[in-house]
C-alpha cells in the first residue's frame, strides 16, 4: 500500500516535470518555431510560384532558397533566441525536430538535420557572447 503510494508520487513529480519541460521549451517561445516552420515549409514552394524566363532558373531558385536563405534566416534567429536566452539545446533540438518532415522530399535526413543543428548552435553561441556582454555593461 504504501509502496503504491511513493509510486503515484514519483509519476506525478516527472509528470509535472515533463509538463514544465514541454512548456519552457516548446509553449514559451513559440514564435521562434513559427519563425522556422514558415522559412522550412512556405519558402521552398515559393521556387514554384516565382515567374521565371528560363526553365533551370526555378532549381537555381529553389537551392538559393534551401541553402542560403533557410540557413540565414535559422542563423538570425537563433543569435536573436540566445540573445535573450542565452544557449539552449532544446532550441536547437527544435529546429532539428520541425526539419523532420524533409525526408519526404527525399532530402537526407540527418544530413540537412545536422547542418541546421549546427547553424543553430553556432548562432547561439554569437547571441550568448552579446547576451554576456550586454549583462556584464548593466
Amino acid at each position: 500500500m504504501n509502496l503504491l503510494k511513493v509510486e503515484k508520487y514519483n509519476l506525478t513529480i516527472y509528470r509535472w516535470i515533463m509538463e514544465d519541460f514541454l512548456k519552457k521549451c516548446l509553449f514559451s517561445n513559440y514564435k521562434y518555431s513559427i519563425i522556422i516552420a514558415v522559412s522550412y515549409y512556405l519558402l521552398p514552394p515559393i521556387s514554384l510560384i516565382v515567374p521565371v524566363k528560363d526553365a533551370w532558373d526555378r532549381p537555381f531558385i529553389f537551392l538559393i532558397i534551401s541553402f542560403i536563405l533557410i540557413p540565414l534566416i535559422i542563423f538570425i534567429t537563433s543569435i536573436v533566441f540566445a540573445s535573450y536566452h542565452i544557449l539552449q539545446w532544446y532550441f536547437s533540438l527544435r529546429i532539428f525536430i520541425l526539419g523532420l518532415p524533409y525526408i519526404l522530399f527525399g532530402t537526407p535526413l540527418l544530413i540537412v538535420g545536422a547542418v541546421f543543428f549546427v547553424i543553430s548552435i553556432i548562432g547561439q553561441y554569437i547571441g550568448t557572447l552579446i547576451y554576456e556582454n550586454s549583462h556584464t555593461k548593466n
